[in-house]
């Protein structure tokens, strides 16, 4: 049987970060929404992994760049992650939104 995707009692969720990091956003399956990303004095690279820490290239998912003291959005709304979401966040003072649903098994 094909692994399925049900929603939980939560619509979207959006989590904010406003500093250069790596960390875990979601540990468990959800549906990638999209990102706002802000970058600035200099660019601003964000790299999304369907993991819970970003070991793993092949894990890599998604990456996002935005020039200098600007905003890029990007939707992405059927985004199947299983494991996790884990992001790392470069650039000097960067600026992160990350949305999603969060899934359980069916």
């Amino acid at each position: 049987m094909a692994d399925q995707y049900v929603r939980t009692n939560e619509d979207v969720v959006q989590r904010t970060y406003n500093e250069a990091s790596a960390l875990t956003v979601r540990t468990g399956k959800a549906l990638f929404r999209g990102v706002i990303l802000t970058a600035g004095s200099d660019v601003a690279t964000l790299i999304i992994y369907d993991n819970t820490d970003a070991t793993d290239a092949a894990t890599k998912q998604y990456t996002v760049k935005t020039a200098a003291n600007t905003t890029r959005v990007v939707m992405h709304p059927w985004l199947k992650m299983t494991t996790g979401i884990h992001i790392t966040l470069a650039g000097t003072s960067p600026n992160c939104s990350v949305l999603f649903t969060p899934m359980k098994n069916a």
